[in-house]
């Protein structure tokens, strides 16, 4: 079993939450999607975040801004993501984002409320 299919089985036996493990699976899928393991080469920048204790949900929003994947940020904040949850360098979602997709989230929210 991988370092990354070990994580994704220890938070989800620490949560006792089918719910976490369908999460984690998805930002696993995304990250892959979005071609950053080719990029990256290795799992560790999203293991880092997923060692932090970030909820999935979170983690996807904050790839997506990095992507400037508009749908999918869309999709996340109707789905409850923050924009404003730090990871391990104090970065946002928006700290990630170019301007246009800070305003695009900003836009979604500000529809939202």
């Amino acid at each position: 079993m991988g370092i990354f299919h070990g994580c994704l089985v220890k938070h989800w036996i620490e949560r006792s939450n089918p719910s976490v493990l369908i999460d984690l699976l998805s930002v696993l899928q995304y990250f892959n999607y979005m071609g950053m393991l080719a990029v990256e080469g290795t799992y560790d920048k999203m293991e880092a975040l997923l060692n932090q204790d970030i909820h999935p949900v979170d983690i996807l929003l904050m790839l997506a801004a990095s992507e400037g994947d508009k749908p999918k940020i869309e999709e996340l904040l109707r789905a409850g993501a923050k924009f404003d949850v730090k990871d391990a360098d104090g970065r946002t979602a928006l700290d990630r984002a170019d301007q246009e997709i800070k305003e695009f989230i900003l836009g979604c929210m500000a529809q939202k409320s």
